[in-house]
């Protein structure tokens, strides 16, 4: 295997800390964006190259991204608000837009011959008990049309100057350090969050681990897709997702609201994640990328979830 040089947007985040130590640990050379002085530090303890700069101050990317292989995007800002608005995501959605044109537009300068983009598969909600694969229809859903400018910005870079570009559209992310997944774990351990009207709806869930493998896979790939779904292999119903999660804390499995009621405590965009539903494959990957699950379903992800913050505490 070629040792790679990997230019990391998003190194300090959730996914980041997961791949970072992942490209690492297989000889490949890692720079890391960074931000602040913690970050620094951060970087360097998991064995990554820290830099100064800024996704918005396009030239500052180009002097670190030089002699690169390869760029993974996989930088986010979600609010966590318990009453969210789209206002809210501002700031993800220009990392989404902006950001995106600014690292692709580097990498174009800076000879990249690869770039990697996580994106999210509930692009293809709304479809219910359909089946959606990489040629799949995506939804018509304004909170993720940002989303959607991002991978054509990805698309539309394919194949200039030699850069070849790769899109991954992650399932429902989860993992121990994501804030959201102890709100979610913490709300049904506390009966705080009902299952919204019948609950048949399904979520694709991806474990940290398993989209970080999914990232590393697609930099080393000789010759990858443009388009991979990252998702497990059973989608979950989310009436029996958050049945297990309580469960699993030795709680009764929670109630269920009309959508009305959710609308009414949490405001409409709360009541509209909750109604995706997005039922998604994951031939392609793992037939052209070899990429096998640590976590093949929720009831194995969410045991290591508690398992890691039982071992935390």
């Amino acid at each position: 295997m070629k040792r790679l040089k990997v230019f990391v947007a998003g190194a300090t985040g959730v996914l980041g800390r997961v791949v970072v130590p992942e490209l690492c640990a297989r000889g490949h050379e890692v720079i890391g964006l960074a931000r602040s002085d913690s970050n620094v530090d951060l970087l360097q303890k998991l064995g990554a190259e820290p830099v100064r700069c800024d996704l918005f101050a396009a030239k500052s990317l180009e002097a670190p991204m030089r002699g690169c292989d390869v760029v993974l995007h996989l930088a986010t800002s979600i609010p966590f608000k318990r009453r969210p608005r789209l206002g809210d995501f501002s700031l993800n959605d220009r990392i989404r837009t902006e950001g995106t044109r600014n690292l692709l537009a580097a990498a174009l300068r800076c000879g990249v011959k690869r770039f990697v983009q996580q994106s999210i598969a509930l692009l293809h909600s709304g479809h219910r008990e359909a089946w959606a694969d990489e040629e799949g229809p995506l939804g018509d859903h304004p909170p993720y049309a940002s989303a959607i400018e991002m991978e054509r910005t990805v698309w539309q870079s394919h194949g200039l100057e030699g850069l070849s570009t790769v899109i991954l559209r992650g399932g429902w992310f989860y993992g121990p350090t994501a804030i959201h997944t102890r709100r979610l774990f913490g709300a049904l351990r506390r009966g705080m969050l009902p299952v919204m009207g019948s609950g048949e709806n399904h979520w694709s869930l991806i474990h940290v681990d398993d989209m970080a493998t999914a990232c590393v896979a697609a930099a080393e790939a000789p010759a990858p897709s443009q388009l991979y779904l990252v998702v497990d292999d059973e989608p979950a119903r989310v009436k029996d997702l958050f049945a297990h999660i309580a469960r699993a804390q030795n709680r009764r499995p929670p109630l269920h609201a009309p959508a009305w009621l959710v609308s009414l405590l949490a405001g409409p965009l709360a009541r509209e994640m909750l109604a995706a539903s997005y039922r998604c494959r994951n031939r392609r990957i793992k037939r052209e990328l070899s990429w096998k699950l640590a976590y093949p379903t929720y009831r194995e992800g969410v045991a290591a979830v508690l398992q890691a913050w039982s071992e935390e505490a």
